[in-house]
């Protein structure tokens, strides 16, 4: 079910599906989503779960901050904070896909007693820097508007060309907006888009590595890594086994860093094997 938190004086769009006595279970998307990467996991988590799947400011169904201070890890970890208030959510599993797992990461030591684990979804302090130079060109090239929605397909079929016509239709027509003059719009901050091209002109500087959020975790942690993954590569990963030889690691095959939109089954699994091991 689709609800609005208010939280300094801004609407935090969130999912909510499950029984509400039952384990908690929060995903967080990345850069390039919305909570809508999740719609293919979160039924079958909710069976047995309370699945909460939450719209960053600035992204989905969510409001933009004017301020931009939220648009760092630092500040949606922070906005975590009341979300989780208003919910009741007291004890959970946190899962984040890129950024997401990097917001979770921080939160968690943040709140070392609320976190029962931290799922990270292809995700990791620090990414590839070839993968990661090219993950900005995409994010920075998104247009601000597309005339029409074939034209947003053409473009986004490019990025996704693991899905098919019907399933990227089917995201897009929850990841646009179309507008009184008949453009469409991601459900995105252009500000978001404006700080990778600013990155890619030298003119910003890109938020460092916080690998001691690895390190300093004292919950479990788990690594679901798209064994085609250009961010998460092998390289990475030994890194962060480096950093917490307590970590676990699920591969996902023949998946890319959208682990949960290019195998929702195998992560979907992954996960439930994973949290049925979880002390309570």
């Amino acid at each position: 079910m689709s609800n609005f938190l208010q939280i300094n004086g801004r609407r935090i769009h969130y999912v909510e599906t499950g029984p509400k006595n039952a384990p908690a279970v929060v995903l967080l998307h990345g850069q390039s989503g919305f909570w809508y990467d999740w719609s293919e996991v979160a039924p079958g988590l909710a069976k047995n779960y309370r699945v909460v799947a939450i719209d960053h400011p600035g992204f989905g169904d969510s409001d933009w901050d004017p301020s931009y201070k939220t648009y760092l890890v630092e500040g949606f970890a922070k906005e975590m904070e009341e979300v989780t208030k208003q919910l009741s959510l007291d004890r959970f599993v946190l899962v984040g896909h890129s950024f997401g797992g990097r917001i979770g990461l921080a939160y968690a030591c943040s709140h070392p007693k609320q976190l029962r684990a931290v799922v990270l979804a292809d995700s990791s302090p620090d990414v590839d820097p070839a993968g990661s130079l090219e993950a900005r060109k995409y994010l920075a090239s998104i247009p601000a508007e597309f005339e029409t929605f074939e034209q947003a397909m053409e473009f986004f079929h490019k990025h996704y060309p693991n899905f098919t016509s019907n399933s990227l239709r089917e995201r897009l027509l929850n990841y646009l907006t179309q507008l009184p003059s008949g453009s469409y719009r991601v459900k995105r901050d252009p500000a978001i888009g404006a700080k990778y091209s600013l990155i890619l002109q030298g003119k910003a500087q890109a938020p460092e590595p916080d690998w001691g959020s690895l390190r300093n975790l004292t919950c479990p942690v788990l690594l679901l890594r798209g064994t085609n993954s250009e961010l998460v590569t092998i390289g990475i990963e030994n890194q962060m086994r480096q950093v917490n030889p307590n970590m676990e690691t699920i591969e996902i095959t023949n998946a890319g860093h959208l682990v949960a939109t290019e195998q929702p089954e195998q992560v979907l699994k992954a996960l439930l094997n994973y949290l049925r091991r979880l002390p309570a």
